[in-house]
């Protein structure tokens, strides 16, 4: 008699692929919520400890979101909060300037959060102080800030 013939094989790879593809789809719509369980949320900031009145701008950015530009008084920080993408490639990276005692422009770039280097460095929580001589980042391991950006000459 010719009739359906059940494979039980091709019914379970079936099901794993559908738990599979819901997976993917709850992934990527809790990606885009604010609620994110599944990525770690982190926090970065920037405070200004170059000299009692003396101002800092800062304008910072990835290739998706433009934070803007902001002026730092002396001991004001500038914070953001973000989740790292899925692919572990979030990139963050700021313009900063002042104007030295000499009258001087003193400015320059970094990548201030880059995923791959800075989730060992600092984890879900990079500090980085300014200061006359450059940029200081926080080492969670060993809880001290080195200089991990000079101005340029």
């Amino acid at each position: 008699m010719g009739g359906f013939n059940y494979n039980s094989r091709s019914s379970q790879q079936c099901a794993f692929i559908l738990v599979l593809v819901i997976f993917a789809i709850l992934l990527v719509s809790e990606s885009n919520s604010s609620k994110n369980f599944m990525v770690p949320t982190v926090h970065v900031s920037i405070v200004n400890e170059i000299a009692d009145k003396q101002i800092l701008t800062i304008h910072c950015k990835s290739k998706d979101d433009d934070l803007g530009e902001h002026k730092l008084e002396y001991g004001q920080d500038f914070h953001w909060k973000f989740h790292i993408n899925l692919f572990g490639t979030t990139l963050y990276w700021c313009s900063m300037w002042w104007t030295d005692s000499n009258g001087r422009l003193i400015q320059g770039s970094f990548d201030t959060y880059k995923a791959d280097r800075d989730w060992i460095r600092c984890g879900r929580h990079c500090k980085y102080p300014v200061r006359q001589d450059g940029v200081y980042g926080y080492w969670e391991e060993t809880q001290i800030y080195k200089l991990v950006y000079p101005w340029p000459k």
